[in-house]
């Protein structure tokens, strides 16, 4: 299964876009027992409004295709301009697509596209209870700066890694 691009997604990519966050997100909600109703803002839930309304609020979406189909996303945002910090968000790799170094790529991707446009540090959240998910983003090089708390329970841990220059 050839690796055939990584682009930006476009406002017309917004379907697809959606359909990606749904199926690659879909086990992940489930998992910490998500539904449309107790979580609509989980990315397993987007609609193609969600995602055009996260294009309107300065994400950019990566779109990495193989066997001449989406299969992989990802969301970028730089900071504002005296922020040293870019944000990574939404990485999605199809199912099917998986354990072909594709998250990686995206993520490669997604650190060289916010390098380029001024950023020294990446930011990003995982969900406290994915903790499989913050272990393999510390082997991309991230490293836990913050958490979220609510009663006890660590509800989203921020992670973040240093851009080389």
């Amino acid at each position: 299964m050839p690796l055939e691009a990584i682009r930006t997604g476009t406002e017309e990519d917004a379907r697809v876009i959606a359909r990606l966050l749904r199926a690659a997100f879909g086990e992940q909600a489930r998992q910490l027992g998500f539904t449309r109703a107790s979580n609509p803002r989980h990315p397993a839930f987007w609609s193609a409004e969600r995602v055009r309304r996260a294009m309107r609020d300065g994400f950019s979406f990566l779109v990495l295709e193989a066997d001449s189909r989406p299969a992989g996303c990802v969301a970028i945002r730089p900071g504002a301009p005296a922020d040293e910090h870019g944000y990574l968000a939404r990485l999605a790799v199809l199912p099917q697509y998986r354990g072909r170094r594709y998250g990686e790529l995206l993520v490669e991707f997604a650190e060289t596209a916010l390098r380029d446009r001024g950023a020294r540090r990446v930011r990003l959240g995982v969900l406290g209870p994915l903790t499989s998910l913050q272990d393999w983003y510390r082997r991309q090089g991230y490293v836990l700066v913050a958490s979220e708390d609510e009663g006890g329970v660590v509800r989203v841990v921020w992670m973040e890694k240093p851009l080389a220059g």
